[in-house]
């Protein structure tokens, strides 16, 4: 129901994901082939495994982050938790010590009315060309295909929404559209850094600390929606 994280000031993120257990299959995202195979040691960036971790918290700074009242993620006993630390060393000659701590806090099962998902969506056809120049990306993501409503065909109900770039990232923006492109709404400026809230008069974009936006009446997502 809650994950508190400490860590430097030079760490980058931290991303804590869960092994799928033996034969679980969440719709389409991804297919268990059992975390136990998984529990100990390191795991390489090219390990199939890494299919198979699901994103549950993205963490960026010290802090603490919370689930809504009555909601929680479901693990079952056994999870296996794959823990990814990425700290920013610009010495090119010194060792840079890294630490993230982190405290889980759970509840008895039942306690939850709803069942909380995350997701993280990387854009791997990122070009940006090393001229000088400001590259502006834009990724449409139709909420019909896979893994959207192919698990959710009623809807998806926002909480909240993050953005994560790096150094010489300008800004990050989410928008929401019909199938046609019109009828476009600004759902999150991380250059309105007090809650991401577009709209806001006072504007500076940073990297390392972008704001997260939250909807405490949830933000409803229709299977037409982009």
């Amino acid at each position: 129901i809650a994950v508190e994280t400490t860590m430097g000031i030079q760490s980058h993120h931290f991303i804590l994901n869960r092994f799928l257990n033996e034969g679980e299959n969440l719709c389409d995202i991804a297919i268990g082939s059992g975390a136990d195979a998984f529990a100990d040691g390191y795991r390489g960036l090219e390990d199939p495994s890494h299919f198979s971790a699901l994103f549950q918290v993205g963490a960026q700074e010290t802090g603490r982050w919370e689930l809504p009242y009555k909601t929680a993620f479901e693990w079952e006993a056994g999870t296996v938790l794959d823990l990814n630390s990425h700290y920013i060393n610009s010495s090119p000659t010194q060792v840079l010590a890294g630490e993230v701590y982190v405290n889980i806090y759970t509840q008895p099962d039942g306690n939850a009315k709803q069942n909380m998902q995350a997701l993280m969506i990387p854009n791997t056809e990122l070009n940006v060309p090393n001229n000088g120049d400001t590259i502006e990306v834009e990724q449409a993501l139709p909420l019909y295909a896979p893994p959207f409503f192919t698990c959710f065909p009623d809807g998806l109900f926002l909480y909240s929404l993050n953005s994560h770039t790096h150094k010489l990232g300008k800004d990050f923006d989410i928008y929401k559209s019909n199938v046609a492109g019109v009828e476009i709404e600004h759902l999150y400026d991380a250059s309105c850094y007090n809650d991401g809230v577009p709209g806001c008069d006072d504007k500076f974009y940073d990297y390392q600390h972008p704001p997260e936006r939250t909807f405490d009446n949830y933000y409803k997502l229709n299977s037409s929606d982009w």
